[in-house]
Order: structure tokens, then sequence, then C-alpha cells
């Protein structure tokens, strides 16, 4: 019988190559291969007995099910097609964590070139598609262009724990290729991403965050002007001037009224205050809100005529396509039980990779931790966490995790508890080593 491990590559190989056909060429790539997993999880639960290894999954499962019934129950904003679409759209980034986590699948030699190799192949592709009049029937928009040679730093920074000390040097190569490759995309959230993954390649160090001096402080000044220089204009637009912007919108009675595609996201953050205020605990529901299965191409949710959204360009029922635009209003449909339960996950996340830190080294922690920050920032202005983008990081973050998941109770108190070893950065640590031949 084929092992789990192995399995696992083979899929997980389809799930990196749907980054490129999901978007437009063929869209149900991704979904199909999520089965996929899901049905190899469920083969070792039947077959080997193994159901306490996808705790994770059936937690998380179950919370989203709850809303799943919640949501037929008591909410009666959509119809039944786009709630269960929509609850199939909330489980995608559980099954590609929790795969992973619970398989904790180990590449041999050759794998780990593969998967290197796929993703500098499809993003080279990709770049190349980019400076044609075709780009746009194969990856739909640029945001899947960066996405890409996003996943593919995170995905060469967990690998580049298990190579040798020269194959390093080749790993950051690449990783410093694909990151400006990906400059082509000229979206703010991927430069923005990219300050963020630079400073924890380069400038990151065990202790950096604690040790106060003058250098640390500078680099953290440095590290924020940065990131606000690339993000400020639209974080502005969302939260701060954008409000009255939206007031205008809402408070317009022309059904055509259209201020252009920007105004869709800060109408989106504005409704999910007044969303939440309406269904504090346990939100709107599944479909509901700033989903795409809360748009036309399913059922156009009622919601919006509650509360004028129906008149806003890009939101309306005649034209819906920036809907799904943006990730954090959507928590809207959970309310603040939902709210606090992702909040507590990222905690969760962010304790476990503490201990990956230090039972793994810094490459795993600077990979898993890449995953949290670029779904924290695509989250703002995009709805990565849900398609092939946030597919391809939780399941990174699986992998991550899963070298510490045998770590629990008084042994996980203990070793957080301990100093971090190692005195350098992601880059320090590459040339070190190299130096050392």
């Amino acid at each position: 019988m084929i092992k789990l491990s192995t399995a696992y590559f083979y899929l997980y190989c389809l799930l990196v190559v749907s980054s490129f056909f999901a978007p437009t060429l063929f869209k149900p790539f991704d979904e199909l291969v999520l089965l996929m997993m899901l049905a190899l999880g469920f083969v070792d639960v039947l077959y080997n007995k193994s159901w306490k290894k996808y705790k994770t999954f059936f937690v998380a499962a179950g919370i989203l099910f709850f809303y799943y019934i919640y949501t037929l129950g008591f909410c009666h904003y959509n119809i039944f097609k786009a709630v269960t679409m929509d609850f199939w759209t909330q489980l995608k980034p559980v099954i590609a964590f929790s795969v992973a986590y619970a398989i904790a699948p180990q590449f041999s030699k050759w794998q780990i070139t593969v998967v290197k190799f796929l993703f500098v192949a499809i993003g080279f592709v990709g770049l190349c598609f980019y400076y044609t009049p075709y780009f746009y029937d194969v990856l739909q928009h640029e945001y899947y262009l960066g996405a890409i040679f996003l996943c593919g730093v995170v995905v060469f920074l967990m690998l580049m724990d298990g190579d040798d000390k020269a194959e390093r040097r080749n790993d950051l190569f690449w990783i410093m290729v694909m990151i400006l490759m990906g400059l082509a995309c000229s979206r703010s959230k991927y430069y923005v991403s990219v300050v963020l993954l630079l400073f924890l390649i380069f400038i990151y160090k065990p202790r950096i965050v604690t040790t106060i001096s003058m250098k640390n402080m500078a680099v953290m000044a440095v590290l924020l002007f940065m990131a606000a220089l690339v993000g400020w204009g639209k974080f502005d637009f969302y939260f701060i001037s954008g409000s009255g912007i939206v007031d205008e919108v809402l408070s317009s009675a022309d059904s055509e009224y259209d201020l252009g595609m920007m105004a869709a996201r800060p109408v989106l953050y504005y409704g999910f205050v007044q969303v939440l205020a309406d269904h504090f605990w346990l939100g709107s529901g599944l479909a509901s809100f700033a989903t795409v299965c809360s748009s036309t191409l399913y059922n156009y949710s009622s919601l919006y005529y509650d509360y004028g959204i129906n008149v806003v360009w890009g939101l309306s029922e005649d034209f819906d396509s920036f809907m799904a635009d943006t990730f954090y209003p959507e928590l809207a449909q959970f309310g603040v039980v939902g709210i606090a339960l992702f909040v507590a996950l990222f905690v969760w996340f962010g304790k476990r990779l503490k201990i990956v830190h230090r039972e793994c080294g810094i490459f795993m922690f600077v990979s898993g931790m890449s995953v949290l920050l670029l779904i924290i920032v695509d989250s703002v202005a995009a709805c990565g966490a849900l398609n092939t983008f946030g597919e391809n990081l939780f399941a990174v973050l699986g992998m991550v995790l899963a070298k510490v998941k045998h770590i629990g109770g008084r042994q996980a108190v203990n070793i957080l508890k301990t100093p971090l070893a190692g005195r350098y950065s992601v880059w320090k640590n590459v040339g070190l080593k190299i130096r050392r031949y």
C-alpha cells in the first residue's frame, strides 16, 4: 500500500499546480485536490484507526457545522445552496491545514526538488503570460501572480531546513528571484508582504524583539516606515478618509451610483460594523455578507438590502464582482463568538510556532511566521485565506507545526520557558554555514 507521506506529496504537488490553473483555466482544480486530501485523511482514520491525529479537523469542522446548522435554522438571508457552498468554502483551509498537520509528511530529496521546481516553473510561466494579451484569460488578475511567488518563498523557507549546507545558498538565491519577479504584480499588499519577508529573512534573529538596543529599535522603525510607505494609501482609504465616501455612497438613492471599485471595500468594512451590531453574538450566518456565496454567483443575500449596500457599484445585484474582495468583513457572519475563535486560533498558531523555533530552528519558524503575516496582510484587501493562496499557505503551516505536534501539556510549558538557541538570522545562518567549508 502506498505510504501516506508519498500520497500526500502527489496531492500537494497538485495543490501547488492549482495556483496556476484554478483562477481561470479550471476553477474546481483546487477543490478537487482538497477533496482527495480529505479522502486520504478518511482512509487513514478508517484503515489505521488514527482519528486522534485529526482532532484539529474534527474540532474546526464541528464549529463550522454548528454555524451551518445555525444559519439554516435561524438566519434567512440566503438559500440552502448558497449556505452549503459557503460552508464548503470556509472548510477548504481547514482541510489544507488539518491533513498536512495529521499526516506530517516527510519529503525525500527528489520530492523536495520537484516541489521547488513546480513553484519556479509556474511562476515563470505566469510571468511570461503577464506580458502577453492572454494573461487575464490564464490567471484572471495580477493578484494570483503575486500569490504564486509568495507561496513559493514560504515553501522554499520551509524546505531549506532539510537541505545541506551548500544548497541553502541556492535556495536563498531563488527566494530573491521569486520576490523580484513577483514585483510585476504591482499590488500594494504584495509590497507590504515583501517588506515583512525581507525582515524575517535578513534581519530577524532570536531575541531581537525582547532585546532593547538602538540597533533593534532602528530596525523596527525602518520596517514600520517601509510598510507604511507602501501600504498607507490603501489603509487610509479603507479605514480613515474612506468613511466619508462610504456615507455618501450609502445615502445615495441612485441605484447606479458609481464611485469606482475602490469604494467597495470601505463599504464592506462599514457594513461589517453594522451587521455585527445587529447580530452580535453569532453573526448573520453563512452566505450572508462579504463572501462569494452571498453574491449573484450563487444567490444575492437579502442582507445587503437591509443596509443599502445593494446600491454600491461593485456590490449591487447588477454588478457585484467585488463582493468577496476582502476577508475581515466576512467575520461578521460569525459574530463576536466567531471572531474570538478566529483570534484564539492565531494565538494558538503563534504559541506552537514558538515551540517550533526552539525545537526545529529558525528556518521552520520563519516559514510558519511568514504564513501568519501573509494571511494577516492579505486579508485586509483580499480573500486569499479562502482561495488557492490560503490553501497553499495553510498546508505549509500544517507541515511546519506537525514537527512539534507530539509536544503538549507540561512539556510545552517547559520548552517555552527555555531561551531561544542561536544568535543569527536566516541570512546569517546560511552565510555562516557556507563559509565553514
